[in-house]
């Protein structure tokens, strides 16, 4: 029979108050699950005796607000003196109910297995590694990191993945094994940086790369969605408009022929309110098959297919290509410090290439690479670098200062792709209001050709 522990926590209910208490469970992690489950954010879980008796009931005391604590300055000497906690009323629950407290909440999931959620806001993923970044520069343990950002997080989801993530890495296993099962918060190129991260020990690093990554894309794709949405929205309302206008003639037609004895405002607004259910009909079925598209088109089995798509625009392949292959080439120098084989330094850095098309082509050259096998040699086949950036690496070999050269390419291309970011979104920019501006003047031009036509033929009609 499995033996009981005795288990004081610290957690704090959804109000934010601070509560403490104890637990018997099986082990840290059931006590931590049973509370997370229970809609606490979890603190500090620690064992306070081992050797329960296996068999009798769970008895969980009920968590109890903390005490007010005496406040101090933080340069103050003197100690925080702490009044002790009042008892805590203590109930006995069955134990098949604690284990299935215990149980984690069966998350709602996908074909594959993974847990549905919205796509990730790149603003807020930025943000969220931004911080994680900070505390682990700070020396705050990683799942200490992870339980504390869970509890600032304002998406449930976010806050259930951190949660789960801050539990594996008490337990001593991947935070990205938890991650994983969440690709539409973190994606491939994220787990994949993370966890070259755990390899080489540079998780901080990992986290400001992706937070850096996360803020430009979100900068880039901000402007390229606001003329999207604008150019969109003049299309869905153009039929609109134009029963509003073709009302406005119809009216002008009436007064012509009542001779003018036609009251103005409602004889506008009655053979408007007669072309509405048309018009207003064409525009709703419109803004739905937008709406439709967008949504299908966002699904989880269509995203390779918008990464390649990304990679036949001009514009935005160039911008993914550098955005990649700065990603790689930055891996491919930490993880080549660490000393492990060249062919799983090499895929640690094609697991964290941000375009899953680019990625997976990577990948596949990455099977070629053999022992004692020159990373130039793999990177002029792959033809995914360009030619001077490859013969730096080349030279750095010859040298025996791989690290050093895969270094160097990696600030050139960090710089050249920060400048040219600039560059791309003064283009897009640009091309998003020249699309917007052509479309607004046709439509103006068809809106002003109905009106005109419209009034010229009502007044000119005898």
């Amino acid at each position: 029979m499995l033996e009981m522990q005795l288990f004081a926590y610290e957690v704090s209910d959804r109000t934010g108050n601070r509560m403490e208490g104890n637990i018997q469970a099986e082990s840290s992690d059931a006590a931590r699950l049973a509370l997370s489950n229970a809609g606490y954010t979890v603190y500090t879980v620690s064992e306070l005796q081992s050797r329960v008796a296996a068999n009798p009931p769970v008895v969980m005391t009920a968590p109890v607000q903390a005490p007010a604590r005496i406040a101090v300055t933080p340069n103050s000497s003197q100690p925080v003196a702490i009044r002790p906690l009042r008892p805590a009323n203590v109930h006995s629950i069955p134990r098949t109910q604690a284990e299935a407290v215990a149980r984690p909440l069966a998350p709602s999931t996908d074909d594959h297995g993974n847990v549905k959620s919205a796509w990730s806001n790149d603003g807020k993923i930025s943000l969220m590694f931004t911080q994680l970044g900070s505390m682990l520069r700070a020396g705050v343990n990683l799942s200490t990191a992870l339980t504390e950002m869970s509890t600032q997080t304002g998406a449930d989801i976010d806050r259930e993945a951190l949660k789960e993530a801050a539990v594996a890495v008490e337990a001593g296993r991947s935070m990205c094994d938890a991650l994983e099962r969440y690709p539409y918060r973190f994606g491939p190129d994220i787990i994949g940086t993370l966890r070259a991260g755990e390899l080489g020990g540079f998780m901080a690093q990992s986290c400001d790369q992706i937070a850096d990554q996360r803020m430009a894309s979100h900068r880039f794709r901000n402007l390229f969605r606001f003329h999207a949405i604008y150019a969109l929205s003049l299309l869905a309302l153009a039929p609109f408009i134009y029963g509003i206008s073709s009302g406005a003639v119809e009216s002008i037609r009436a007064q012509d022929q009542a001779g003018g004895d036609l009251p103005i405002v409602r004889t506008l607004v009655k053979f408007v309110a007669h072309e509405l259910p048309t018009s207003g009909l064409k525009s709703l079925l419109i803004i739905a098959a937008l709406v439709g598209t967008y949504l299908v088109w966002m699904r989880m089995k269509f995203r390779m297919q918008r990464h390649q798509l990304v990679l036949r625009i001009p514009l935005f392949k160039q911008r993914t290509q550098m955005e990649s292959l700065t990603r790689f080439c930055w891996v491919l120098s930490e993880v080549s410090r660490v000393g492990i084989a060249p062919q799983q330094c090499f895929q640690s850095a094609a697991a964290a290439i941000v375009n899953l098309d680019l990625r997976e082509r990577v990948m596949g050259y990455g099977t070629q690479v053999r022992e004692n096998m020159p990373i130039s040699q793999v990177l002029r086949s792959a033809d995914i670098l360009p030619r001077d950036y490859i013969d730096i690496i080349s030279t750095g070999e010859m040298t025996g200062d791989v690290p050093g050269a895969l270094a160097r390419v990696t600030q050139a291309c960090g710089e050249d792709f920060v400048r040219r970011d600039g560059q791309w979104r003064m283009i897009a920019m640009v091309l998003g209001m020249a699309v917007t501006g052509i479309i607004t003047v046709i439509l103006c031009g068809i809106l002003y050709t109905h009106l005109y036509s419209g009034i010229m033929n009502a007044v000119l009609t005898d």
